[in-house]
């Protein structure tokens, strides 16, 4: 496909260019939305609809907030930021039947460990593979997993609280006017439209985030990884589909969609030179 036709232009260019890290170009347009969301949830509760609660009963929405948003920001940074590729070289593993298990990688031209996988998108193999995020522009690997999942979770308390504070903020914005941070007035028709934005805009992310952290549960409780259960997924559609076409094949053999003989109809032969294409020779 197109896609496939450029990462081919890419490696054309330049078959050294190696991705380090989510900051490497180019940037994914999923990327640039992980960071205008996170930024901008900051910007808009922080700035419009915090000074709204006015220290009442739901002010500590704002510690959660405040707490996972800096959490989400240190583990999103460190995963985005570090190499995932980890030891992937199998010389220089430690000794033992990691040896036994080494394969060649076409792209990287080098023996690597039997876990590793060459990533077309970032041009380098990764230690215990797991999937390349786009939303962060990386490959997840054995080295950022745990940076992963633990920024997952702080995006759904991050989520969770600024939808919260919106729907509080929207009843509250119902009022005539409030008055902001800097001392000035705003509609409260305008507080309204800013708490739905976030609301619009959060709950996608957190549904998503919600069903990506379900399925890394079931994959840990299953034991493989993204790339295992993907594997595993297609071959069982393979087999199926097999399985599939020869069952509708017995099915129209057996009501007749296939054309046999006629019965006035005689016989030929079944001889030898009729099975390798000679014709007999007459008696």
């Amino acid at each position: 496909g197109c896609r496939a036709a450029q990462l081919c232009r890419r490696r054309d260019c330049d078959e050294t260019a190696r991705r380090t890290n989510s900051w490497d170009c180019p940037p994914s347009w999923r990327f640039l939305v992980t960071l205008s969301v996170v930024l901008g949830d900051a910007l808009l509760v922080f700035s419009f609809l915090t000074p709204l609660l006015h220290g009442g009963p739901y002010w500590p929405l704002v510690p959660v907030f405040s707490a996972s948003w800096l959490s989400l920001f240190a583990l999103g940074m460190w995963t985005m930021t570090v190499d995932p590729a980890g030891n992937v070289k199998a010389e220089e593993a430690s000794s033992g039947p990691k040896h036994l298990e080494a394969k060649h990688c076409r792209g990287c031209d080098s023996l690597v460990n039997a876990d590793c996988k060459h990533c077309w998108e970032c041009n380098k193999c990764v230690n215990h593979f797991d999937h390349h995020c786009a939303w962060l522009n990386t490959c997840i690997g054995r080295k950022n997993y745990a940076g992963f999942l633990s920024s997952a979770v702080a995006l759904l308390l991050m989520t969770g609280s600024a939808i919260a504070i919106a729907l509080v903020c929207a009843l509250a914005g119902e009022e005539d006017t409030w008055r902001g941070q800097s001392g000035g007035v705003m509609c409260g028709s305008a507080a309204v439209a800013l708490s739905l934005t976030v609301v619009l805009v959060n709950t996608p992310v957190l549904l998503a985030d919600i069903a990506l952290l379900a399925f890394n549960g079931y994959l840990y409780g299953t034991g493989q990884t993204t790339l295992e259960w993907y594997k595993g997924r297609a071959m069982r559609y393979e087999a199926n589909a097999g399985a599939a076409l020869k069952r509708r094949g017995a099915r129209a053999g057996k009501c007749g969609f296939f054309p046999k003989a006629s019965r006035g109809a005689p016989r030929r032969a079944n001889t030898g030179a009729n099975n390798v294409g000679i014709k007999p020779a007459p008696v």
